[in-house]
Formats: structure tokens, C-alpha cells, sequence
């Protein structure tokens, strides 16, 4: 990641818990001159990231799951990484059958995958996770297809849920977007939701992989209650409170600690 995109990623994740931020604050936030952080505040307009206004940038209505997945990976960078790491540390072994949903956390866990010595059969419906994890040669790699999103960089359709239906995994990572306790697990998207469910039901074991930005969210489409999953693998900057509330819940979680 380059020094712009670095200064994109904390823009956004600035932004994601503030309701407004100046240019002069950000100037001094990274350490850069007001031309240069213009710059930056055009080129995440024009990918619809935040919205310009007098004097600095507001929320676009955009939260992080309806920005183009490219885009996405700039958010909450370490967070997904330590989850990455956590899991490929903790959870994966030899010879398993793993399968990977679509998600940004899943990518940074294929970089990690791509980078073992030992083999496992992968299934995804992710073109992203499924190109990382090609240039590893030990890997056998699966591809459910079907009509492919560029906006998540994944194929859900009925055709992808078809091919599921064939196969079965050791363990699932599932992605969402949204963890709360009345709704559990959600997505925004229709599409997405069916092809999770079905996901699901292919799989020993259901591990859910959100930064700690997910929780206390709600998406329109529910995918799972909380007891669906045996635990979640999030990152160590979740609140006390978020961790006691959920745990009273009935969630497992993990945290993974950030180096």
C-alpha cells in the first residue's frame, strides 16, 4: 500500500466515527498540506466515499459494505489482518476443506492462506480470494461461479448455489456486514444473503470473521442468528462492553491482538 492509499485508509476509517471532518484537523491529523489532502478528498469523492463541503468531508450515506470492494480493503486494514493472522495461527490445518466467502477480511485471510507451507482445498465464490490464492500451487483451488458483481468481486446467483450444493467444507468463514443481538448476522444485499445461507449449510463448522466495526449493526437481509455460528474472530479494539453484551448473548468471540 502506497503513502496515498495509506492516507485514504484513515480518512475513511476517520470518517466512519466522526459525523464531520475539516481540512485543517485533517492536515494536521496526517501531517500534510492542505493541497495534498484536497487531492485525497476529490479522488474519495469521485469513488463516492465521503462528500465535500465547505471547509471539509462529511459521510456519504455510504456505509462500508455499499463501497466497491477495492475501496473497502482501505478500512479497518490492520484490524483484518491480525483476524487474518489469528486464523491461519489458530484454526486452519493441514489438509482441510475450507471455504472462504466473499469479503475483504477473507481477502486479507487468502493473502495469509497463499503464504503456507502446507496444503488445503479451498471453495470460494470470490474471484479476488480465488486469484491470492492461485499463486500458491499446494492449494486445491475451487471455484463457485455464476454471474459475477464487480461491486463485491464475487458470483451469486442461482448458479453459484447450485454448485454449492455438491460440495462440503471442514469450516466456513463467513463475512458480513452487520453482528447484533436482535438480528444477528446481515447483509445489505438479496443475492448475497442466499448464497451465505446456503454457504452454511455446507459446512462442519461456521466461523464469522468482523473487525470491530460490524458490531451493533443491522443489514436488511438476516443471514443467521447468533447461535449459528461457533465463534466469531474479531480484533482486539472491540469494546469490553461490545465483548460482555454479545457474550451474555450467547456469542463466542475471539479477539485478535493488532502488531
Amino acid at each position: 500500500m502506497n503513502k496515498k492509499e495509506q492516507r485514504h485508509q484513515r480518512i475513511c476509517n476517520l470518517l466512519i466515527k466522526r459525523d464531520y471532518l475539516s481540512v485543517p484537523e485533517l492536515c494536521s491529523i496526517l501531517a500534510c498540506s492542505e493541497a495534498t489532502i484536497r487531492n485525497d478528498l476529490r479522488e474519495l469523492e469521485e469513488n463516492s466515499m465521503v462528500k465535500r463541503v465547505y471547509g471539509g468531508i462529511i459521510p456519504t450515506g455510504n456505509t462500508p459494505h455499499n463501497v466497491p470492494y477495492p475501496h473497502r480493503q482501505f478500512l479497518y486494514s490492520e484490524e483484518k489482518d491480525a483476524i487474518a493472522k489469528y486464523v491461519v495461527a489458530n484454526i486452519l490445518q493441514p489438509n482441510q476443506t475450507v471455504l472462504l466467502d466473499a469479503g475483504t477480511t477473507t481477502i486479507s485471510l487468502a493473502t495469509r492462506i497463499a503464504e503456507l507451507p502446507y496444503s488445503l482445498t479451498i471453495l470460494t465464490n470470490s474471484l479476488p480470494c480465488a486469484y491470492i490464492i492461485s499463486q500458491n500451487s499446494n492449494h486445491q483451488l475451487l471455484i463457485a461461479g455464476g454471474s459475477y458483481d464487480y461491486q463485491v468481486g464475487s458470483c451469486h446467483d442461482q448458479q453459484t448455489i447450485d454448485y454449492l450444493s455438491l460440495l462440503h467444507a471442514d469450516i466456513y468463514f463467513l463475512c458480513i456486514t452487520g453482528i447484533s443481538i436482535d438480528a444477528g448476522f446481515t447483509v445489505p444485499d438479496h443475492s448475497g444473503a442466499e448464497v451465505k445461507r446456503s454457504m452454511i449449510k455446507r459446512a462442519s463448522r461456521i466461523i464469522a470473521l468482523a473487525d470491530n466495526s460490524r458490531f451493533n449493526k443491522t443489514g436488511l437481509h438476516i443471514i443467521c442468528p447468533l447461535d449459528t455460528v461457533d465463534f466469531v474472530v474479531t480484533d482486539e479494539n472491540i469494546s469490553s462492553d461490545n465483548v460482555g453484551k454479545f457474550q451474555n448473548a450467547g456469542l463466542n468471540i475471539v479477539r485478535a491482538k493488532i502488531e
